[in-house]
């Protein structure tokens, strides 16, 4: 399928319950810019309405498929490194895939013989921004550890 009309409306699926703090918000704030934008959590799927012009599905973790009769969709891989099967699983009927990490692409052409196209991770510069603070550690973790 060839998209080569303008996108005017966007709905953005993905869980924020599990993690507020997930990827999918980051895109919904940068969009809400640009696009008109509708946010979807996965719960939320069978009420999705047909007439968007992309239906952006960002990794979040979850096992769920979009119902067939949306599209065009795309699905954004975040942790690529992370259950690789799922994710090729749930790209499945996708009309684009995007990865965050460069060896999430390279596995997913091994597996399914067609591309995608590398989308890495970016900042957003009024959260992601220097602070001026003492330091009170040496080391320190940036990531989630999903205890569920």
């Amino acid at each position: 399928m060839s998209v080569q009309r303008s996108i005017r409306k966007v709905a953005l699926l993905f869980d924020d319950i599990v993690r507020p703090d997930t990827t999918g918000g980051y895109c919904l704030r940068a969009l809400r810019g640009l696009v008109h934008v509708q946010h979807f959590r996965p719960s939320e799927m069978q009420r999705i309405p047909k007439g968007f012009d992309l239906y952006l599905n960002i990794d979040d973790g979850l096992e769920y498929k979009l119902p067939s009769h949306l599209g065009p969709w795309a699905l954004w891989a975040i942790d690529t490194h992370l259950q690789p099967e799922r994710i090729t699983h749930r790209a499945t009927g996708a009309t684009f895939v995007f990865t965050a990490q460069r060896d999430g692409l390279e596995w997913r052409r091994r597996q399914c013989g067609s591309g995608g196209a590398l989308l890495p991770l970016a900042a957003d510069l009024d959260i992601h921004r220097r602070f001026d603070l003492q330091p009170l550690y040496d080391t320190c973790f940036v990531g989630h550890i999903n205890c569920e």
